[in-house]
């Protein structure tokens, strides 16, 4: 493969689709050397599911905490089965 030339750097995003709009990738990039990526596993599903659970909790206690006293939130927030969190 001939000696690629350098990729510019680019201000904005704007002016990066500009010059691939008239240059082509190959004089650049070898692209021999790519590899397929598939997007679903970039994280494992434990860890998506964990994620979404953490948020879910989040927004449940959010949306509750405004309704208790001091008094019902230190109790709520100090036994997991209260919180929710019986399991984890």
């Amino acid at each position: 493969m001939p000696d690629l030339k350098a990729i510019p750097h680019f201000k904005t995003e704007d002016e990066e689709r500009e010059f691939w709009a008239i240059h082509d990738s190959m004089d650049y990039v070898d692209w021999s050397k790519g590899v397929t990526v598939n997007g679903d596993s970039t994280a494992p599903e434990w860890l998506v599911d964990y994620f979404r659970m953490v948020e879910q909790w989040a927004d449940a206690f959010d949306r509750d905490a405004v309704h208790l006293t001091q008094e019902e939130y230190d109790a709520q927030f100090n036994d997991p089965q209260l919180a929710g969190l019986e399991g984890l």
